[in-house]
């Protein structure tokens, strides 16, 4: 049973049932008599159906390349996940023919949810939120917006450094927050080397006497190739 908006072409089987777009009471409804949701989606940053999902106490059964669904199977020990076609078919077997593992993995989802993702934990998370900040001094004021040359100033470290500094892979952490601190006082490395290429650049250029020499105009100051006086 496929439930949403179709973006690849849905093959025509009478084992498939393409439903389209439903509006939320059919799709509660399906997931509660379905066995499992299949949430085959790579780009991934929360899944509300997985949550929806588990909410019904049903398990889920995703895609393993995406580190949040990884993450939220494992964390939740609610779901399997699959990499390659035939963890698919093994984990989608395992899934539809052992009931005992199929009901304890919708339990912990069921469980997981209430847990993290019920309103009143979501509710008691923001008035938490809430007053904490109150009790806290306020900031200094902004400052004020840089202008036209300090926002092109080249004093910060290049993307692809910062993008390799990131963490990766799931987070197995439960009821644990973890912090990354991004280094603003980038290192030496982190502008030299740029730099470096360029005087590389230079340097090489100098060396093979490019630049060196002034300009001249072709067959200017030079000897005629008979042998005459130079113009």
């Amino acid at each position: 049973m496929l439930i949403g908006t179709s973006i690849l072409p849905v093959p025509e089987h009478p084992r498939i049932r393409h439903l389209g777009f439903v509006d939320d009471t059919d799709k509660f409804d399906a997931m509660a008599a379905a066995d499992l949701l299949i949430m085959p989606s790579y780009f991934e940053s929360l899944s509300m159906v997985a949550l929806e999902a588990w909410g019904t106490g049903r398990p889920v059964l995703s895609n393993g390349k995406c580190d949040v669904l990884k993450g939220q199977s494992i964390r939740s020990n609610a779901g399997l996940y699959y990499e390659t076609y035939s963890e698919f078919l093994e984990t989608l077997h395992a899934l539809e023919h052992n009931r005992w593992l199929n009901a304890a993995l919708g339990r912990n989802g069921r469980q997981f949810f209430r847990e993290h993702y019920d309103w009143p934990v979501v509710e008691r998370k923001y008035l938490d939120m809430f007053e904490r900040l109150s009790l806290e001094p306020p900031g200094k004021p902004m400052d004020s917006l840089p202008g036209w040359l300090e926002r092109r100033r080249q004093n910060l470290p290049p993307a692809e450094y910062v993008l390799a500094g990131l963490p990766n892979g799931p987070s197995l952490a439960d009821r644990r927050e973890a912090s990354v601190a991004l280094e603003t006082d980038h290192s030496a490395r982190d502008i030299s080397e740029p730099e470096a290429r360029v005087e590389e650049r230079h340097d090489r250029v100098r060396s093979t006497g490019g630049g060196s020499r002034p300009h001249q105009r072709r067959g200017y100051n030079r000897s005629r190739r008979s042998g005459g006086p130079p113009r």
